[in-house]
């Protein structure tokens, strides 16, 4: 019974990606494809009992049980619908099944530092305005980023003192006077390295572009130059499966984990003789069920798939849930390391945490960034003001008394600037945070969570 209602998973499984089966299929595919990169054509090819006859999208096949077809595919990025039927030999319809494949593109781009082009797909580009750096950072310009994707650039208001695109299903805002840019309306810091403009052009640190257009930026080893990819799916213009009006699984709800508890909590009921499956696992269950699944360690929404069978193998309702495995505060540094992860996104830092006078001593901007508090500098009198919900921190570099809410409080080691920033003791800052720490002695790293 078990094998068998592993098949019908198997099946369910293809379901959600789009071919639609009978109970009891006689069209066997051999392993379709579901998606092609800038294809023109489709090769299919299957298996049938004797004396079936297959029509693919209409037109006669001719075989003998083996049957192959050649399908035209709409230009990237759209679906193309293929539908595959089978007849008995009194031309009765015996089985159909319908293939959505996706034929989609991508867009590759290269900026090499001080070079006045840029690679599209391994074409060059002549461009205004080459790649540079501020630090250590490297800087690209947004305009053409926007163009190489878009192949239409971003604008700037004078008046305002303000970047913007809009394009592609993004409406990205730069303003120049604030740490905040906006990305369809969503609020975002822009942590410590900010846009600047140069020959008439707004140049972006080199992991801006990742998150505001949503493309990808290949690791790489050469630090003057920095790849970008942005793949361009079509939308979908079909449904798999309609709604199940009588739901047998009655959820007592998803539990969102920590992330530092990359795990989900799954819970709920199900009616007397049912089979439940999650994720393609086998429950124990009598009516009740409860189980766990494994969140991905990536910044993404992780999918859950919830199957419920009924004794007979026949499946019943299958639920999917986007599940969000954010929750809370959490950063994690390493010593001697230029980039900090604040949830699941690496930023980088200008100054790496390091020891000083046998403590570990951390990046004050880049900590209070991560937490998303407020920090001003006092010039006159060389004091850090940290800011975090009701938690106030004078902060003045050289000296071990700090002010905390109005309460002064010693230091182990004084703030004192490293390469132009301020660092304090970590232990300080968490305290004065209410927040837990962890260290890893093994891979030297520090776990900040609240």
């Amino acid at each position: 019974m078990k094998k068998f209602i592993a098949l019908l998973l198997v099946m369910g499984l293809v379901v959600s990606a789009g071919i639609i089966w009978a109970t009891e299929s006689v069209i066997i595919l051999d392993d379709p494809e579901l998606k092609a990169y800038v294809a023109t054509e489709y090769h299919l090819e299957g298996t049938v009992p004797l004396g079936t006859s297959v029509k693919v999208n209409g037109a006669d096949v001719e075989m003998f049980r083996r049957f192959e077809s050649v399908v035209p595919l709409n230009p990237a990025p759209s679906y193309t619908h293929i539908k595959v039927e089978a007849f008995d030999e009194d031309n009765n319809i015996i089985e159909n099944q319908t293939l959505h494949i996706e034929n989609y593109y991508k867009t590759e781009v290269v900026f090499t530092l001080d070079k006045n082009t840029m690679l599209i797909n391994g074409d060059e580009i002549e461009i205004d305005a080459p790649a540079r750096k501020s630090g250590i950072y490297l800087y690209v310009p947004f305009d053409d980023v926007c163009k190489a994707f878009y192949g239409k650039g971003s604008t700037w208001d004078e008046e305002t003192q303000t970047e913007t695109f809009s394009g592609g299903g993004y409406d990205v805002s730069i303003p120049f006077d604030s740490k905040y840019y906006y990305v369809n309306g969503e609020k975002k810091k822009l942590f410590q390295h900010r846009p600047f403009r140069v020959d008439n052009k707004t140049f972006v640190p080199h992991w801006f572009p990742e998150d505001a257009l949503d493309c990808t930026r290949p690791w790489s080893n050469d630090k003057n130059t920095v790849e970008y990819v942005k793949e361009f799916h079509p939308e979908k213009d079909f449904e798999v499966s309609e709604e199940n009006e009588n739901s047998v699984i009655d959820f007592d709800g998803f539990r969102t984990s920590l992330i530092s508890e990359p795990e989900l909590g799954i819970k709920g009921e199900i009616p007397d003789k049912t089979i439940i499956m999650v994720d393609g696992k086998d429950l124990e269950l009598i009516q009740k069920f409860r189980t766990t699944v494994s969140l991905k360690n990536e910044p993404t929404m992780t999918p859950v798939r919830i199957e419920a069978f009924g004794k007979d193998g026949k499946i019943l309702e299958t639920k999917e849930e986007m599940i969000n495995g954010f929750d809370g505060i959490y950063i994690k540094l390493w010593l001697g390391k230029s980039e900090m992860q604040v949830k699941r996104e690496m930023v980088p830092i200008d100054v790496p945490p390091q020891i000083v006078y046998d403590r570990t001593m951390v990046p004050i901007r880049a900590i209070a960034d991560g937490f998303d508090a407020e920090t001003t500098w006092i010039n006159e009198t060389k004091t850090i003001i940290i800011e975090f919900g009701s938690t106030r921190i004078l902060l003045p570099l050289g000296s071990k008394i700090s002010t905390v809410n109005g309460q002064d409080v010693t230091l182990d080691v004084a703030a004192q600037v490293i390469n132009g920033r301020a660092l304090v003791p970590i232990r300080f800052i968490i305290e004065a945070f209410d927040a837990e720490i962890t260290w890893f002695a093994a891979e030297r790293s520090i776990e900040i969570r609240k």
